[in-house]
């Protein structure tokens, strides 16, 4: 089936947006409504603190059985919930049966659940006390601290665990087991999905061998020679920062060793991802992966969070960004919206997750972009919100199985965007704004 969009920008990427290497799930190719429920659960939100004195009851009632009626009649057709916070899952079991006992009440009621699994936090007070060996799985900087998840000052029980350590991997499969075997999940949420900016990235021995691994079996010793000068890679560190050098202060990136060790980073997370998923489909090939990343914000992301869509996109099949926009035109005759993180999922097969304001236009965006809902939000629903789940669901047939018609592609090219970001990046998005539907600047004839 195919319908004409008004859009004629596909933004095309280097590694290929076609390929697929883990079997797809087939239900959400019908489209997505997605609530909650909350993703964050009781230990965490005690352990935090600044919370409500009846937090625990208000989590409790997020996961009841009226909560659930109450959105499946109002449309919603996948039930988000928590099940894994990184606290360890001795620490977390009490939560965990919780969301196993919600999932069964889900299923029942012909909802499919949407559980949250952490991908970037080990809580080290209740992680270490049940695996003593996990002191060696977290990422360290440079001065061999632990580095932290950067949430609000106050959580510096976060660890960051190390995407080189198999071991943390493997325990991370236990997660996803459960998640698969016993909740009978239909949709995995991996959350953080990134590493730290520059200096705080992982020296810990892990990833250091790792990055000598990776330069040998990436080139020949004739292209290292090439490449660095030498072809003996058995001593070269990750790059190192002081105060006088900050990595703040670098407009182009030309040091070869530099440019290798953000392509580590980003593989690091991609094969990370790609064992995970592997590992999930293989006990349900109809269990869908999801991951955080955020789209594409102006911002260099391979630089400075390790991520690089067109290797994490083809291991899953909904992603979630998180900026703040409210689409609409700014003061100064500017487009504001989603729309180039839109057509990034849509270019790899994948439902866009955001949060959408009350404004009318983000919903409408949303639709005409995204071709689904995606995450509808959080019980109570908003009354904008379910007109447009009701609009959606009476008139699926003309947003499931579309295609995007398009006669003008957009490269965005990694090692251009990642070694020279402000120029490059600056160009690319112009264009993209000249081309985006809703501008004065660019009115395609669709004739």
């Amino acid at each position: 089936m195919m319908k004409m969009h008004t859009l004629i920008l596909v933004a095309a990427f280097a590694a290929g947006a076609s390929a697929q290497d883990v079997p797809r799930a087939k239900w959400i190719e019908n489209g997505l409504i997605d609530a909650g429920g909350t993703h964050e659960p009781t230990i965490f939100v005690i352990r935090r603190g600044g919370e409500r004195l009846d937090a625990r009851e208000q989590n409790d009632l997020a996961e009841s059985e009226g909560t659930l009626r109450r959105l499946k009649e109002q449309g919603i057709e996948v039930f988000h919930t928590h099940l894994y916070k990184g606290f360890g899952m001795a620490a977390e079991m009490p939560g965990m049966e919780q969301t196993k006992r919600t999932a069964e009440i889900a299923h029942r009621l012909g909802l499919k659940v949407d559980t949250y699994i952490q991908w970037n936090t080990m809580m080290y007070e209740t992680f270490f006390a049940e695996e003593p060996r996990a002191r060696d799985w977290i990422q360290r900087d440079a001065g061999g601290l632990p580095i932290l998840l950067t949430y609000g000052y106050q959580q510096s029980y976060r660890y960051r665990p190390c995407f080189a350590n198999q071991e943390y991997l493997d325990y991370l499969k236990k997660i996803v087991r459960y998640a698969v075997e016993e909740v009978r999940t239909d949709f995995i949420h991996f959350d953080n999905f990134d590493l730290n900016p520059e200096p705080d990235s992982c020296h810990d021995q892990a990833c250091t061998r790792g990055f000598r691994a990776y330069l040998k079996q990436k080139y020949t010793p004739a292209q290292r020679e090439e490449r660095f000068g030498f072809a003996n890679v058995d001593y070269v560190n990750p790059p190192q920062w002081n105060e006088p050098n900050p990595p703040s202060r670098m407009q182009i990136i030309f040091d070869p060793a530099i440019q290798e060790w953000i392509d580590y980073r980003c593989q690091l997370m991609s094969d990370a991802l790609r064992q995970m998923a592997s590992f999930a489909k293989s006990l349900n090939p109809e269990v869908v992966i999801e991951i955080n990343p955020h789209g594409i914000t102006g911002g260099n992301r391979a630089w400075e969070a390790a991520i690089d869509h067109s290797r994490l996109l083809k291991y899953t099949q909904a992603f979630w960004t998180e900026e703040s926009i409210d689409p609409g035109f700014s003061a100064d005759g500017r487009l504001l919206s989603h729309i180039r993180s839109y057509k990034l999922a849509r270019t790899y097969k994948n439902v866009l997750m955001t949060y959408i304001s009350e404004n009318p236009i983000a919903m409408a965006e949303g639709l005409a972009f995204n071709q689904t809902i995606g995450f509808a939000g959080s019980d109570p629903l908003r009354p904008q919100m379910l007109r447009y789940v009701d609009f959606y669901r009476k008139n699926r047939e003309l947003f499931t199985g579309t295609q995007d018609v398009a006669n003008v592609a957009v490269l965005r090219s990694y090692p251009s965007i990642t070694y020279n970001q402000r120029n490059v990046q600056l160009a690319t998005v112009l264009v993209e704004q000249a081309l985006d539907p809703g501008t004065d600047t660019f009115r395609p004839d669709l004739r």
